[in-house]
């Protein structure tokens, strides 16, 4: 059963969650819109689940989505979720700024799947393993900053997230948790699109976190990759080098004036994984200076679409996963 309840004093709330608990209700999720719940008319979380735990002896489940409610309406078809819903969803924080939920929920709808994918903002992985098959969610995605810490509670992990030393999809097999990276498919289509190959490179990535390790996966054969830290990033420019990775959320929305380099790029192809905006403010000075530029959108569209194959084992609709490019 799905509610949605606005206006609620305690005493209103006390009645209203004894008479749930005494029809046989055992548990609550609470999905607080642009993080702020007015369920019950509690103030903090904590004391809401206080009060339903100890006092109406409910399970009680924080489910932060930021969304507003034509959001929950247009992106997350809110009223077509039901009980066989499969939930799915991207884990990591910020979230905000993902077109995960807009992109995978239209593909859901293209292939006439019951699924749905929301945003999960996570400042700790252990707090949403331990509530995530509680809530119901069947796999999510992960994304920065959580790729490398969620990889202690797999069952297993693949070949491709162990290569990467990064999961950025999760899915159940059977009451198990796999980790998957579909990353690396994301690099490698990116840079197959500008007919770039990495073997004999020299190759220089920006950042250390699961995005570079899934770029240095992905590139195959490459003379050498040399990951930059954030305290070396203003003097990466000047590297010789064939491909520059950002590999960092530097200049993601709303930051977009942002810039992991300033001046002159040694580098002849630049490619950013951010792909919110499109077009960075690293990608303009790159083709300002005439590089070969690579949006992170690229990435994002092919490994979204290597997503949805391992949460449903059907083809991904092509013309969803592409309609970008």
């Amino acid at each position: 059963m799905k509610l949605f309840t606005i206006g609620f004093t305690k005493k209103s709330a006390r009645t209203f969650f004894t008479t749930l608990r005494e029809s046989g209700a055992q548990r609550v999720v609470d999905v607080r819109l642009n993080n702020v719940s007015r369920l019950a008319g509690f103030a903090k979380k904590d004391d809401l689940q206080f009060f339903l735990r100890e006092i109406c002896h409910m399970d009680y489940v924080h489910l932060p989505i930021l969304a507003p409610t034509a959001e929950m309406l247009d992106t997350y078809k809110f009223r077509r979720i039901q009980k066989s819903t499969r939930l799915l969803g991207i884990l990591g924080m910020p979230v905000g700024h993902s077109l995960s939920p807009l992109l995978h929920n239209r593909a859901f709808e293209a292939a006439g799947l019951d699924f749905a994918y929301v945003k999960l903002p996570a400042p700790d992985v252990k707090d949403f393993m331990e509530n995530a098959r509680a809530i119901g969610f069947s796999g999510f995605s992960v994304t920065i900053p959580h790729k490398i810490a969620v990889m202690p509670f797999m069952s297993r992990v693949t070949e491709a997230a162990q290569a990467a030393g990064a999961v950025n999809t999760v899915s159940d097999d059977n009451g198990e948790w796999v980790g998957d990276n579909t990353d690396v498919h994301g690099v490698e289509a990116a840079l197959r699109s500008v007919g770039f190959n990495a073997r004999g490179r020299k190759i220089v990535i920006l950042g250390r976190g699961g995005g570079a390790k899934a770029a240095a996966a992905a590139l195959k054969g490459a003379a050498e990759i040399r990951t930059v830290l954030r305290d070396e990033m203003p003097r990466a420019g000047s590297i010789p080098c064939d491909l520059l990775i950002n590999a960092t959320p530097v200049g993601m929305y709303p930051n977009v004036e942002e810039s992991c380099l300033q001046g002159s790029i040694a580098a002849d192809v630049v490619f950013d994984m951010v792909y919110n905006p499109q077009e960075t403010a690293l990608l303009k000075t790159a083709k300002a200076q005439g590089k070969t530029t690579v949006p992170g959108m690229r990435m994002l569209l092919a490994q979204a679409a290597r997503q949805f194959e391992i949460w449903t084992k059907q083809p991904a609709p092509r013309e969803i996963y592409a309609a970008e490019q």
